[in-house]
């Protein structure tokens, strides 16, 4: 007798209206996590001086950046199975907006780490993080891992670094932070109102709204994940690895800049980094939906 679970799953087709939605997830990431990590390096030093403190003071605007999404990320997402994602979203498209006006209008060094802790924190949970890796789970039943990988192409994070380096050389680092709080305000916060939270045809149910939505469909709580050790030897090399990238693109201009490159040579070295990012991301979304993410991650 063949059981339930011996059986092949049946391939279900993605809606219609998926790909738009995959579009909104893609410029939602870019435009919320590009501007955080393709500009951050290139603006430090202007920054800092700008501000009145070292260096390393102002590279803390990117710690609390971490430490709080990393905070907010479980509970995020149990909020977004709780509340509309359309607005979830939209409230990390604004408050990232708001971010950047505030860098843009203040010199504070108060304020700046509250624009990066308080905003920019939540901003990357929301809107670049969780949300559009929700949005796509949520609307792709096949070729999930390559949209993913898709997804989180850092795109914005390549071409930002000498959009900012450009914009800096010409109109000084005002302009440069109110011109990145203009594009997220006029592109992405109206484009997150145009999300719908899944297909029509998927009933809402007590796992996407309700008490029970602090659980996965398996009744796995956030308390017993973290209990098990197999949840760390993922966790723990993979915020190795983010971290040190992001250390890494947050200071390679001021490396760079000591090894006598101009403010431009070291941007570029960001932009390069991130587009050889980019082949990464798909390449392995392919080979998590062709061989399994266990083995793809293997």
């Amino acid at each position: 007798m063949i059981t339930a679970q011996s059986q092949p799953v049946p391939e279900v087709a993605n809606h219609p209206r998926a790909p738009r939605m995959a579009l909104i997830a893609i410029v939602s990431q870019n435009l919320v996590l590009g501007p955080i990590f393709g500009t951050f390096g290139v603006l430090l030093g202007p920054t800092a001086e700008r501000l009145g403190v070292r260096t390393e003071q102002a590279a803390l605007g990117l710690s609390l950046v971490f430490v709080v999404s990393s905070l907010l990320a479980s509970p995020v997402g149990m909020l977004m199975a709780r509340f509309p994602l359309r607005w979830m979203m939209f409230l990390g498209a604004v408050l990232a907006a708001a971010a950047f006006m505030l860098l843009g209008l203040s010199a504070s060094f108060p304020v700046f780490l509250a624009a990066y802790g308080l905003l920019l924190g939540p901003a990357m949970s929301l809107a670049g993080m969780i949300g559009p890796s929700t949005l796509v789970t949520r609307w792709f039943h096949t070729h999930g891992g390559l949209v993913q990988g898709l997804v989180y192409l850092p795109v914005m994070v390549a071409i930002l670094p000498l959009a900012a380096n450009a914009v800096l050389t010409r109109h000084g680092l005002p302009a440069t932070y109110l011109a990145i709080a203009a594009m997220i305000a006029v592109i992405l916060v109206p484009l997150t109102l145009l999300i719908k939270d899944q297909p029509p045809s998927v009933p809402v149910s007590a796992v996407t709204r309700g008490p029970a939505a602090a659980q996965s469909v398996s009744g796995m709580t956030s308390g017993a994940l973290l209990r098990r050790p197999r949840f760390w030897t993922l966790a723990l090399p993979t915020a190795a690895v983010t971290g040190g990238a992001a250390a890494l693109g947050a200071l390679l201009v001021q490396m760079a800049q000591g090894w006598g490159l101009g403010s431009g040579q070291a941007a570029l070295l960001i932009t390069i980094m991130s587009t050889v990012g980019m082949a990464g991301s798909v390449l392995f979304g392919w080979i998590a939906d062709s061989i399994g993410g266990t083995r793809g991650l293997a």
